[in-house]
């Protein structure tokens, strides 16, 4: 029921996850969050590094940094958390004494104006999420959903700080993730769903959840957002929904079918 996403070279030396001569420590989605995992590759199993209670392991996704020993800088950050005044930042921990964990950034207090809902729906039989940031507050834009489409599209969106979605709800803008057909979060069964289908159930997904949340929510305008992949999609969603969505924000979108027909690894 998740994807492991390993982003840098799994070789020994420096600046990697090798633990030992046996171990590999790598970041692995795990539904909505991202965290640090050790693999044995001797027998295949898997582990995740817990924080021992610490305020940080519930609400966080976490990023392998590097890894000297058994010293392990890593990354961590949330949307919004509860329980904490940070939002991102970086911090150290022996990997085998998780009581030794060190914060190595000062608190960055999140905005309070910020609510976050995260939740699964069905379309088709298939289980997918979305992430759901509003404010608490009336601006002129309050009734303006954001679409903000992922790319791969095997990536996914996750529980992580993101500095536009803070600036965009700031000034009264609500914002919405939405994990479709393919989403690296997702299970396996679930994405395989997507070879062959590309525009169309990856599309209706977005679309059926966001339809959904402008009426529940009597949103005005819905706008969408999406870079590569995520612009291929948002592309689809003006063509498809001409008179849903009010502007479309297309970033290096993979549109261009000519030149990415032989290149491209997407199924």
């Amino acid at each position: 029921s998740s994807g492991i996403n390993a982003e840098w070279p799994l070789r020994p030396g420096s600046l990697n996850g090798w633990l030992d001569n046996d171990h590999i420590l790598i970041t692995e989605q795990v539904g909505i969050r991202t965290l640090i995992t050790k693999i044995n590759l001797i027998y295949g199993y898997k582990d995740h590094i817990q924080l021992d209670s610490h305020p940080l392991e519930k609400e966080f996704s976490f990023k392998v940094l590097d890894l000297r020993r058994s010293n392990l800088l890593f990354r961590f950050q949330s949307i919004a958390p509860v329980n904490s005044t940070y939002c991102h930042g970086i911090g150290m921990v022996n990997v085998k004494n998780t009581n030794s964990l060190q914060l190595l950034t000062k608190p960055l207090v999140p905005n309070p104006t910020i609510n976050v809902t995260i939740s699964e729906y069905e379309r088709d039989g298939r289980i997918c999420n979305y992430i759901l940031i509003t404010p608490t507050t009336s601006t002129a834009f309050s009734k303006t959903l954001v679409v903000n489409i992922h790319g791969g599209p095997s990536h996914s969106s996750s529980h992580v700080f993101d500095k536009l979605t803070h600036n965009l709800v700031a000034v009264g803008f609500s914002v919405i993730y939405v994990n479709y057909t393919g989403s690296l979060n997702l299970d396996r069964d679930t994405n395989l769903d997507l070879f062959g289908r590309l525009g169309d159930i990856d599309v209706k997904d977005v679309h059926f959840i966001v339809n959904k949340i402008v009426l529940d929510h009597s949103y005005h305008k819905a706008v969408v957002y999406g870079r590569s992949y995520g612009g291929f999609l948002s592309a689809h969603l003006i063509g498809q929904y001409p008179d849903f969505y009010s502007a479309a924000v297309l970033k290096n979108p993979l549109i261009d079918i000519p030149t990415f027909n032989t290149t491209t690894d997407i199924p």
